[in-house]
């Protein structure tokens, strides 16, 4: 399972931010985190994860652009860490 720390600040950590959701990324359709995603989900709708949101808004954005970028033709590269 991947872990990612439950205490970063992303506003002092932008790169920290930025790994964390190119490797939910990476991982977002494995079995392991598809298995864990729902209880992930719970806690943030409890307010358990606040630093979450914005790493989820950016993986939304990151998987929204692999798929408008496939739809319009275009190659879509990621860059490894």
């Amino acid at each position: 399972m991947i872990n990612i720390p439950q205490d970063r600040n992303h506003d002092r950590y932008p790169a920290i931010m930025e790994m964390e959701v190119n490797i939910l990324y990476q991982h977002y359709d494995s079995p392991e985190v598809l298995e864990a995603f729902p209880a992930k989900m719970d806690k943030v709708a409890k307010g358990e994860l606040p630093h979450s949101a914005i790493v989820l808004s950016n993986l939304y954005q990151k998987l929204a652009q692999k798929t408008t970028m496939k739809e319009s033709g275009q190659n879509f590269i990621t860059h490894p860490l």
